[in-house]
């Protein structure tokens, strides 16, 4: 999958970021003005792998999709919908080894889905520019871990010393699909900084 960009009348259609497979939400980070985005990765590899990330969505870079997912880790070409992908050229590889480390990998299947930049004064001076992220699935859904929840990215603005935290949890009650209540899709600020899931 690729991202366009556009001018705001429709013509100038360019690739501006290529190998994604799923990016659902996207924002520009309040201070570098820098497109970021959440991806969710495929369901073919089992309950771990591959880890989903949110990452800054550069001009011309390369998200790893089809060969490649998080960090340089190769897909598995011994699945049926991956092995006709087979040789990789040199360029395919180069593209791969090229792969910056996304800001952050959340487990498999947690489906990061929108993300905002908080940028009022609501919370504590520590949640400035901080990016919420929603978390649409979880363990019921495949997931080696809890999920159905809002994360807290905290980061430099460049996605430097990024650590992720739970910010809003309790959309479930258990561990079976008829256990949750909530799928957090979207997050957004009204202008006096009230957070909305």
């Amino acid at each position: 999958g690729t991202i366009l960009e556009f001018n705001l009348d429709g013509s100038g259609r360019r690739v501006f970021a290529s190998g994604v497979r799923n990016v659902i939400g996207m924002a520009l980070h309040p201070v570098t003005n820098q497109l970021w985005g959440t991806n969710n990765g495929h369901d073919r590899e089992g309950i771990i792998d591959p880890p989903e990330w949110i990452d800054i969505i550069r001009d011309g870079s390369f998200h790893g999709q089809p060969f490649a997912s998080g960090y340089q880790v190769y897909a598995d070409f011994d699945l049926p919908a991956y092995s006709p992908i087979l040789p990789l050229s040199d360029t395919e590889v180069e593209l791969v080894e090229s792969l910056e480390r996304p800001v952050a990998l959340v487990p498999a299947h947690m489906a990061p889905m929108g993300i905002h930049f908080y940028t009022h004064n609501q919370f504590p001076e520590l949640y400035r520019n901080v990016a919420f992220v929603a978390l649409h699935a979880g363990h019921a859904k495949l997931a080696p871990a809890p999920g159905y929840k809002v994360i807290a990215l905290f980061s430099e603005p460049d996605g430097s010393n990024a650590r992720v935290a739970d910010f809003i949890t309790g959309f479930q009650t258990g561990t079976e699909l008829d256990d949750i209540w909530g799928f957090p899709n979207g997050i957004i600020t009204d202008a006096d900084g009230n957070l909305y899931v």
